[in-house]
């Protein structure tokens, strides 16, 4: 009792039936419920619906008794959020099966890693990506023309390499202005893109 009512994390007191019979004051915070809202959902209307880890999860807690995974939930509001939850069966002493959920809210850690995710895939388009026009940089553009060399000699076939340039661009900077040449490459850009076969590639050699 003295740690189903001080724990930091929710514990939902359960039977195998889905029937929700005790949650303590964390599970209540956890998903802005009264104890009776939350008895009266049960576990089937504390589950996220779509979460297609549910039935894996259930059957291994049928196997083994007891089961640790990542599975979501859904808050009073309608809010899902994704959780680290175990469960364990267990039998009273008239012998009546149980369950107690206990789950811990792993929100903040999910969007940590979303962030080192997303800070990850931005470094790396900025090594390989030309910042202005959206292609290949120089230093990419010139591994990959390496690479296709390679293979070109290898299999003894033959490949095609275009260097284009934009006439007279300079007299766009000088007349119109740099951010009016910066506009005619990202458009010179976007043209040659549209045009590539899926296994070419383009990217910006100056």
């Amino acid at each position: 009792r003295f740690i189903f009512e001080n724990s930091f994390d929710a514990i939902l007191l359960t039977t195998p039936d889905g029937g929700v019979h005790r949650a303590n004051e964390a599970a209540c915070q956890l998903f802005q419920m009264t104890e009776e809202e939350i008895c009266d959902r049960g576990r089937a209307g504390l589950l996220d619906p779509n979460d297609e880890r549910i039935p894996l999860i259930m059957k291994e807690r049928a196997i083994h008794g007891k089961v640790k995974a990542e599975i979501n939930f859904v808050r009073k509001d309608g809010s899902i959020f994704p959780t680290e939850s175990t469960s364990a069966i267990f039998s009273d002493s008239e012998g009546k099966q149980w369950t107690a959920i206990i789950i811990r809210d792993i929100s903040p850690f999910k969007a940590a890693e979303e962030a080192m995710r997303k800070a990850k895939d931005d470094a790396n388009w900025y090594a390989t990506t030309d910042f202005l026009t959206g292609i290949l940089n120089r230093r990419i553009l010139l591994e990959k023309i390496e690479v296709e060399m390679t293979r070109a000699k290898r299999e003894n076939t033959t490949l095609s390499l275009l260097m284009l340039d934009i006439d007279s661009f300079k007299s766009i900077n000088d007349n119109f202005g740099h951010n009016a040449g910066d506009l005619v490459l990202q458009r010179f850009a976007d043209l040659i893109f549209t045009k590539l076969r899926p296994y070419d590639f383009v990217g910006r050699y100056g």
